[in-house]
């Protein structure tokens, strides 16, 4: 499996929803933290607002929990759950989704 990123929602420590944005080292990040890249790695467009999908899995559960992540110029600005068909929507749209 490829390498991810995390955020810990403070609402719910428990709950690490896994993402593919930045530099992907399993970094761990909190609403409001910048994240970081490889001077290589940045695509074009990632400045700005830009929307990504999360996934969490539901601990002891064995089910998933699906979010949209919005960062602003590289700050992690909301995570919201989402249905599992939006998050798909946003895998397709690949790495910097805007819509």
């Amino acid at each position: 499996m490829s390498a991810y990123n995390e955020i810990v929602l403070s609402a719910d420590p428990e709950l690490r929803v896994q993402f593919k944005y930045g530099r992907c080292w399993q970094y761990e990040y909190r609403v409001g933290d910048r994240i970081s890249w490889d001077s290589l790695e940045r695509p074009a467009g990632a400045s700005g607002v830009v929307r990504i999908g999360g996934i969490a899995e539901v601990s002891g559960a064995a089910t998933y929990r699906y979010f949209e992540i919005t960062l602003n110029d590289d700050v992690i600005h909301s995570v919201i759950p989402i249905s599992e068909e939006r998050f798909e929507e946003l895998e397709k749209l690949g790495r910097g989704a805007i819509p």
